[in-house]
């Protein structure tokens, strides 16, 4: 039922159309916004209008019309759009990319009793919003005397219209030795030096929004004026001198675990004249003699009554007595 009344009041307004009797020359505007944002689309050159109505695209989707007593909005604009009856101004609430195309208008002014028309169209674009911006080193480690890039990496944009390179916040200039991109996504250094230390950030842009970067700051790191065969020649050299130690400390551990005279715990090993404890059982004959005396000393000092002092030898006396010829 809505659809047929909006093609009936259509109808009659383009009858209306055919009886005016000047027709003003097209207008043409662009307008970019934001994702997400209300855009107004104005009629060019402002009028009081008592007749309007608004199209999309090149097919001439229907929006909406005011015939000068009712107002009729498309199904799929509903609650999007408003139109000012007045100035016939349209307003379109929360764009989305798919927005983005040619918005065509017809209005009539019969302020001065001669019906005037007003052609023209709206290109609107709608950008998502550059939502951040980093700057990102490689080599993420810069050496003196060597190629470095620094890019601006932008996130959350399909379009992006310049990028502007920043240092120390002074705008970067180019030279031999430093190039930008032809986008100026990246910019180069060939060589690298120290006097290129400092801060950078990329401030990228587009129709609705600007953003800078967060500083990165550039420290470039000298190593003399080695070559680069010098240089991995060091490389190699540490490597293989920290292999070298690893090894050593390997087979010195592996060597003191085979050793003989281990002096950690183990089984006993035999010597002459040795005394073990640890694997004492009983008593031989050969070994309870061995060390009588010692023995008999340190029984002595802990137990008066220690079964070693049965072990000792008569007096010296009878001994010299038995060894006389």
């Amino acid at each position: 039922m809505e659809n047929s009344q909006a093609a009936l009041l259509t109808l009659g307004f383009l009858l209306f159309l055919k009886g005016c009797e000047t027709l003003a020359s097209e207008r043409s505007t662009n307008l970019a916004v934001g994702v997400g944002e209300d855009v107004q689309l104005k009629i060019n050159p402002p009028v009081a209008v008592s007749v309007v109505t608004w199209s999309f695209g090149s097919l001439g989707l229907f929006i909406v019309t005011w015939n000068g007593v009712s107002e009729t909005v498309a199904l799929p604009y509903q609650g999007r759009v408003e139109l000012n009856k007045n100035t016939g101004t349209l307003t379109l609430k929360n764009v989305s990319r798919s927005d983005s195309g040619d918005y065509v208008y017809q209005a009539v002014n019969s302020a001065t009793g001669h019906p005037v028309q007003y052609n023209g169209n709206i290109a609107l674009n709608v950008y998502q919003s550059i939502t951040n911006v980093n700057v990102k080193p490689s080599p993420a480690q810069p050496i003196a005397n060597q190629a470095l890039n620094l890019t601006c990496d932008v996130l959350g944009s399909q379009t992006v219209s310049s990028r502007l390179w920043l240092m120390d916040g002074q705008l970067l200039s180019a030279s031999d030795r430093i190039t930008l991109s032809v986008d100026s996504s990246v910019v180069s250094f060939n060589p690298v030096l120290q006097s290129d230390d400092g801060e950078y950030q990329c401030k990228a842009s587009n129709s609705v929004s600007e953003v800078t970067s967060a500083g990165y700051r550039l420290e470039v790191y000298c190593l003399g004026s080695l070559s680069s065969g010098e240089i991995a020649g060091i490389v190699i050299g540490t490597l293989a001198g920290v292999t070298g130690v690893a090894l050593g400390v390997y087979f010195s551990v592996k060597l003191c675990r085979n050793n003989p005279h281990d002096l950690r715990p183990g089984p006993a090993q035999s010597s002459p004249g040795s005394v073990i404890y640890e694997n004492f059982k009983e008593p031989s004959a050969s070994a309870t003699y061995e060390n009588t005396t010692a023995i008999r000393r340190a029984g002595e000092a802990k137990n008066p009554d220690s079964t070693y002092t049965g072990l000792q030898f008569p007096d010296q006396s009878t001994y010299s007595t038995l060894n006389r010829p």
